[in-house]
Formats: structure tokens, sequence, C-alpha cells
């Protein structure tokens, strides 16, 4: 059976999925902002992806679907930083202090 694949460039945080009985990650994903979910396939460079749970990251890869969920073979990645001032409870934009930018504190 043949799977269609898809070279793609994707943004998001890294967060793990399933763990061991010792407690440690052996699978992982990459949520995206328009809340799309990547399952990351092993590979020696998807690897290097476990140092980095829950920081954001951009990864190039080739995606195919099985049974309804998106498989990502991480080609390569950079660490991105996050962006500021993303918008959170409509119109208010909370500041790394607990304050809005309104003065009040949330």
């Amino acid at each position: 059976m043949e799977r269609d694949t898809e070279q793609i460039s994707i943004r998001g945080i890294i967060v793990p999925v399933d763990w061991d009985p010792a407690g440690n990650v052996i699978k992982a994903a990459i949520f995206t902002g328009d809340e799309d979910e990547y399952f990351i396939e092993i590979n020696k460079e998807s690897q290097q992806l476990f140092y980095l749970l829950r920081q954001e990251v951009e990864v190039r890869g080739v995606m195919r679907e099985e049974a309804g969920s998106k498989i990502i073979s991480v080609e390569n990645f950079r660490e991105t930083k996050p962006d500021r001032g993303r918008m959170v409870s409509g119109s208010m934009n909370i500041n790394r202090k607990g304050g809005n930018e309104n003065g009040g504190s949330s």
C-alpha cells in the first residue's frame, strides 16, 4: 500500500505524549499555533528534539497520515523564540509580570 507524503515546514511546541514505566518520554508531538498535532517519528535527527520538550521549534520534514494521525519524519529543525504579545483572552495582552497592558492584573 502506497502512502502519500508531503514535504512540510511547521512551527510549534514539542510536547510529550507517551512515557515508559520509569517516567521517561518515549513519544512526542508538535502542537502548532493552528492546533494541528504532528507526532514525531523517531529517527537520528528527531531524537535531539527530546531535549527541547515544551520549547518552540521550526521543523522541516516529510509528513504522512496513518490512521487519521499526522506523522512527521524530521529532516532538520531549529529552536525558535516564542512570539511575544500573543493575544490572550480576547484583546488583552498579558505581560510576564502578570499584569495587562491596561495596568491591571490578572
